[in-house]
C-alpha cells in the first residue's frame, strides 16, 4: 500500500487551495464582500499560481542538497523544564480562572495560555528528537495534550489542529510515512470533531452534514473578506519593500512590556470585520508580484534545506514551521503568521530551549540516584542487603551492549 509524507509541500499546497483558489472560484456574495470583475479574479489566480510554482521550484532545487547525519547531542534537564512549565501554567490558570471560558471575542487569556502550551510542545519535541524516537505515551506529550484540550474547549481549534499537523509532519518525515487509507480515515475523524466543536460554539445544538459543511466553508470564505476588499481598492505592485513586515517584528516584544502592541502593529486599511487577514495581502504589500515569487522560491528552498539537514534542532523547527503552513500562515497577518508563529515559536524558542538543555547536558556534575536506590524503587520488596548484593553484582558485570548496538535499537530516521 502506498504511503504519503506530510511535509511543507503538501501543507503549503493545501493552504493555497483552501484559502486562495477556493474562495476565488466560489466568489461569495453578500454585503461584506466586494464585487470583482472576472479580469481581476483571473489575474489574481495567475499571480497565485506563479507564487506556488516558484515555491515548488525552490523546493526542487533544495533536493540537490546532501547532508551527513549527525549524532544527537547530549541534552539534560527535561524534567526540570517540564516542572517550570507546569508551575507557570497552573499559576496563570489560577489567576485567570474566571476568564478562561468567557465568550471567544472577549477571551483575553487564551493568547498567553496558547504561548505556554506551545512551550510544552517544544519541550516534548526536543526530547523526542534528541532520543530519535516518536513516542507519545510519556508525561511530556501527555502534559501538552492536557493543556491543548483546554485550549480546544476555549475555542482555539486551529492551534490544536496545527499541533496535530506538527506531530504528523515529525513522524512521517523522520520515522514512518502514513498509509493513505489510514491517513484519510484519521483526517476525516479529526475534521469532523473540529467542525462539530465549531458548530456547537456557534450555538447550533443539532449536528448535520449541512451544518458541518457550512462551518467548513465559512473558514476560508470569512477570511476572504479582506482579500476581496484589497483586490477592489488596491493595485497589485510589481515590487515592494517589506517595510510593514519589518515594523511588525515589534510583535516579538512581550505583551506585558507593550500591552497595546496589537492595536499599533496590526492596524491595516483593509476591511476585515472578523479579524482574519488573507495572506495574499501580506505577500503583495510586502514583496509585490515579482518579489513574492522570489521570496516563495527562497522559502521552498530553505524549508527543503531544513528538512534535509535532519539534526535534533532542525527536526523540531521544521515540524513547527510546517504545522503552521496549512492554516495560520494563510489566514493571519504576517505580524502573527511570520513573526510570532514562524520566527518566535518555530525558530527562536526551540533554539533557546535547545541550547539551555545542551548547556545542562554539558555540565560536569549530575543529580542522579544511586544504583541501590534505583533498584529499591524497581523492586520495593527486596531487602536492603539484597539490593546491596544485586548492586554489587551489577557493578562487577561489564556492559555487553556497545554504543553501536544501543544506537541501532532506536528508530532509524527516514533519509531525505
Amino acid at each position: 500500500m502506498s504511503r504519503i509524507e506530510i511535509n511543507h509541500v503538501t501543507l503549503f499546497a493545501f493552504g493555497a487551495l483552501f484559502y486562495w483558489v477556493l474562495v476565488l472560484l466560489i466568489e461569495p456574495n453578500g454585503p461584506a464582500f466586494a464585487t470583482l470583475p472576472d479580469s481581476t479574479i483571473h489575474r489574481t489566480l495567475l499571480v497565485m499560481a506563479g507564487i506556488y510554482s516558484a515555491f515548488l521550484i525552490g523546493d526542487s532545487a533544495g533536493k540537490l542538497l546532501r547532508f551527513k547525519p549527525r549524532p544527537a547531542p547530549k541534552l539534560a534537564g527535561f524534567a526540570v523544564m517540564l516542572c517550570i512549565c507546569w508551575i507557570t501554567a497552573l499559576t496563570f490558570i489560577a489567576l485567570k480562572r474566571h476568564e478562561l471560558f468567557v465568550p471567544y471575542g472577549d477571551n483575553l487569556a487564551r493568547g498567553t495560555l496558547t504561548a505556554i502550551t506551545i512551550l510544552f510542545l517544544i519541550v516534548a519535541l526536543i526530547r523526542a528528537s534528541s532520543r530519535e524516537e516518536f513516542k507519545l505515551k510519556n508525561i511530556y506529550f501527555s502534559s501538552y495534550f492536557a493543556l491543548a484540550i483546554l485550549l480546544l474547549m476555549m475555542g482555539q481549534r486551529l492551534y490544536f489542529v496545527s499541533s496535530l499537523l506538527i506531530l504528523a509532519c515529525y513522524r512521517s518525515c523522520y520515522f514512518k510515512r502514513f498509509k493513505v487509507q489510514r491517513l484519510l480515515i484519521a483526517a476525516a475523524a479529526g475534521i469532523g470533531m473540529v467542525l462539530s466543536i465549531g458548530v456547537l460554539r456557534a450555538g447550533d445544538t443539532t449536528l448535520t452534514l449541512n451544518s458541518l459543511a457550512i462551518n467548513l466553508v465559512s473558514e476560508p470564505v470569512y477570511t476572504s473578506i479582506s482579500l476581496f476588499d484589497y483586490l477592489k481598492y488596491h493595485h497589485l505592485p510589481v515590487f515592494a519593500f517589506p517595510w510593514p513586515l519589518l515594523f511588525q517584528f515589534g510583535n516579538l516584544v512581550p505583551s506585558f512590556l507593550w500591552p497595546n502592541k496589537a492595536a499599533v502593529l496590526l492596524n491595516t486599511d483593509v476591511y476585515s470585520p472578523l479579524g482574519a487577514n488573507n495572506s495574499f495581502i501580506g505577500w503583495m504589500t510586502n514583496f509585490g508580484i515579482v518579489g513574492s515569487m522570489l521570496v516563495a522560491l527562497a522559502l521552498g528552498f530553505w524549508l527543503r534545506w531544513l528538512r534535509s539537514k535532519n539534526t535534533c534542532l532542525s527536526r523540531v523547527s521544521y515540524s513547527m514551521l510546517c504545522g503552521g503552513l496549512a492554516f495560520n500562515f494563510f489566514r493571519n497577518d504576517f505580524g502573527i503568521s511570520v513573526v510570532k508563529d514562524m520566527v518566535e515559536n518555530s525558530i527562536l524558542l526551540p533554539a533557546i530551549l535547545f541550547f539551555v538543555l545542551l548547556l545542562v547536558g554539558s555540565l560536569p556534575f549530575r543529580f542522579r540516584l544511586s544504583r541501590g536506590v534505583r533498584l529499591y524503587i524497581r523492586h520495593p520488596r527486596a531487602s536492603s542487603s539484597q539490593a546491596f548484593n544485586a548492586d554489587t553484582k551489577i557493578r562487577e558485570v561489564p556492559a555487553t551492549n556497545t554504543t553501536e548496538e544501543a544506537s541501532s535499537a532506536r528508530a532509524a530516521p527516514i533519509k531525505p
